[in-house]
C-alpha cells in the first residue's frame, strides 16, 4: 500500500477555519470547484507514475467525485464531523424533527437516540436559507457526491461509537467504514 497526496500551492484561503465567518461555509465550498482542473492534472501526472486503486474525497469537496469517475478510481469519502453527528443530524432530518419549532432554543429529543437533545440552534448552518444559492447548491452535490461513493472513511475507534454506525450501515449508504486512528508514518532506520 503507498498513498500519495496531492498538494496544489496557491495565495488564498486554502481553510475554512481561515474563514472570518461560518456563513461563508457554502461560498467557499462553491468556489473550490475552481481546483479541480489543477486537481485533475495532478491526478493525470500520478496515474503514468503508478497505478491508483481508490481516492478518499474530502466530503465538502463534492466535485472531486467527478475526478474520481473520469479517472476510474473507486471512491472513499472522509468527513470530518465524528459520525454521531451524521447519524444524529440524519435521524434529525428524516423525522423533520426541527420544521414547526418555535424557539431556536426549544430543547428536542432525538426520537432515534432519545438520550440526545438538541435545539434549532445547533443546525443553523444547515437550515436552509432562500437567500443563500450557495448553501442549497453545496448541500445538494454535497448528498450526491457522497451516496454515490463506494462509502465513508471515519478516523475512530468502532466500539466508541457503535450505536451510530451500527444504525447508520443499517439503514443508510454508502457505508462506515473505520480505520481506527491513522498514523502513516516511516518506520525509524536502523543504522
Amino acid at each position: 500500500l503507498s498513498a500519495s497526496n496531492l498538494s496544489i500551492k496557491h495565495q488564498s484561503s486554502s481553510s475554512n477555519h481561515q474563514q472570518p465567518s461560518n456563513r461563508y461555509f457554502f461560498s467557499f465550498c462553491k468556489a473550490t470547484k475552481y481546483m479541480q482542473p489543477m486537481v485533475e492534472e495532478k491526478l493525470q501526472g500520478l496515474v503514468q507514475v503508478q497505478p491508483v486503486s481508490f481516492m478518499v474525497l474530502d466530503g465538502f469537496l463534492w466535485w472531486t467525485l467527478e475526478s474520481a469517475t473520469k479517472f476510474g478510481f473507486l471512491s472513499l469519502v472522509f468527513i470530518g464531523i465524528n459520525q454521531i453527528v451524521s447519524s444524529m443530524t440524519k435521524a434529525i432530518f428524516e423525522d423533520k424533527l426541527l420544521v414547526g419549532v418555535e424557539s431556536d432554543d426549544e430543547l428536542i429529543t432525538v426520537t432515534k437516540f432519545p438520550w440526545i437533545k438538541v435545539t434549532r440552534n445547533d443546525f443553523n448552518i444547515l437550515m436552509p436559507n432562500p437567500t443563500n444559492s450557495s448553501q442549497e447548491f453545496v448541500i445538494d452535490q454535497m448528498k450526491k457526491s457522497t451516496s454515490n461513493s463506494f462509502g465513508y472513511i471515519v478516523n475512530s475507534f468502532h466500539e466508541l461509537k457503535k450505536v451510530y454506525v451500527d444504525s447508520w450501515n443499517s439503514e443508510a449508504a454508502p457505508k462506515v467504514w473505520y480505520v481506527e486512528p491513522l498514523c502513516i508514518a516511516e518506520p525509524e532506520r536502523k543504522p
